[in-house]
């Protein structure tokens, strides 16, 4: 997934990307001070100013041990006031510290509106201990960090999921796990069945799966598990979502889009959720599809261009769900449809316009 998981959607804000300073190398004393290294800056941020960087929300770094004496790290963002307030929590591997002094970009939104925000490094990753094995302990790791941030001074105990793509999937397992102060999750972009999806047709994904463990750092005797498991096991089945899914008591809000390399993952979970749900889950799903790609439009390596224009959800359509579910605002989200799909009505391919 190096063109996949690099592209997280920002509109969910839910997480850091990999980001990496450029520095411009030296063979000559300089007359001058060399300028400082900038911060690359992933494309869904808009330019800030360095006051505007500067008035971002501000974090402190908690930790907290799982179940089995692991330390993990987490950036905690509080809204003004006193609180306790609800919370949305978010889980990655793609290191909460990425983004540095503009990591409070992420956090914005929900403290501006009364929530606070917790990024945390999944085991294995960044200030995180423990060994990393991607969305193997993600279950039990995210039951026990929901459960943790519910005891909190400054929450109120009402905990809400957010991810994009890589953190969809860890919302997806923790809200398999079912803990109890988990209410609602929002989820963007993640599959529903992982064995399906690193062998479509029983074909191996090469790149969007092996490819990116690599880039996440897993061992060769890792990627051989996953290679020579083609067929239905424990090794899949233990957290995937088409035998755990029966365990998820909360609504879910599905994000997709229809030229994503999960596109059938977010329809499939809300349908089955919705339909067949346990108590909680079912009739409280909801799915909004638009004609977008993975973490964006179209991208560097695409053929294809997208029509931009509309093909986004509403960006309050976050925050309503928040609103309902945390806070207990009526705003109506839950009378709308349960499903919204959006059609792509131009694609543009290699030059021609196809209606």
């Amino acid at each position: 997934m190096k063109s996949s998981f690099r592209l997280l959607l920002a509109a969910a804000a839910f997480g850091a990307l990999a980001v990496s300073s450029l520095a411009q190398a030296q063979t000559q004393p300089a007359p001058a001070a060399a300028p400082k290294p900038a911060q690359a800056r992933p494309r869904f941020l808009p330019q800030l100013t360095p006051e505007q960087i500067a008035a971002l929300p501000k974090w402190t770094e908690m930790t907290m041990t799982t179940r089995d004496g692991v330390k993990l790290a987490a950036n905690v963002f509080l809204p003004a006031g006193s609180g306790p307030f609800p919370v949305v929590l978010s889980r990655t591997p793609y290191l909460k510290d990425a983004l540095g002094e503009l990591a409070g970009y992420s956090a914005k939104k929900y403290t501006d509106a009364g929530y606070a925000f917790v990024m945390q490094d999944v085991r294995g990753k960044g200030h995180s201990e423990g060994f990393y094995e991607a969305f193997i302990p993600d279950l039990e790791d995210g039951y026990d960090t929901v459960e943790w941030v519910a005891k909190q001074s400054w929450s109120n105990g009402r905990v809400g999921m957010v991810g994009a793509s890589a953190l969809g999937i860890t919302t997806n397992l923790a809200a398999m796990g079912a803990p109890p102060h988990l209410v609602a999750a929002y989820v963007i972009v993640a599959p529903y069945d992982q064995v399906l999806n690193t062998f479509p047709g029983g074909v191996l994904k090469d790149e969007d799966t092996l490819g990116w463990l690599k880039g996440q750092g897993e061992s060769q005797a890792q990627l051989d598990q996953v290679s020579g498991s083609a067929t239905n096991s424990a090794f899949w089945n233990e957290h995937a979502m088409t035998t755990q899914r029966k365990f998820i008591r909360i609504p879910m809000y599905n994000q997709g889009a229809w030229y994503d390399i999960f596109n059938d993952g977010n329809v499939e979970n809300f349908r089955w959720l919705q339909n067949y749900g346990s108590k909680g889950a079912r009739g409280n799903q909801k799915l909004y599809m638009v004609p977008a790609g993975h973490g964006g439009l179209g991208g560097d390596k695409s053929d294809v261009e997208y029509n931009q224009p509309g093909a986004l959800v509403p960006p309050t359509e976050e925050m309503r769900w928040w609103d309902y579910w945390l806070k207990g605002i009526d705003n109506g989200i839950m009378k709308e449809h349960a499903s919204i799909h959006q059609s792509a009505d131009r694609i543009r391919r290699k030059g021609q316009l196809q209606v």
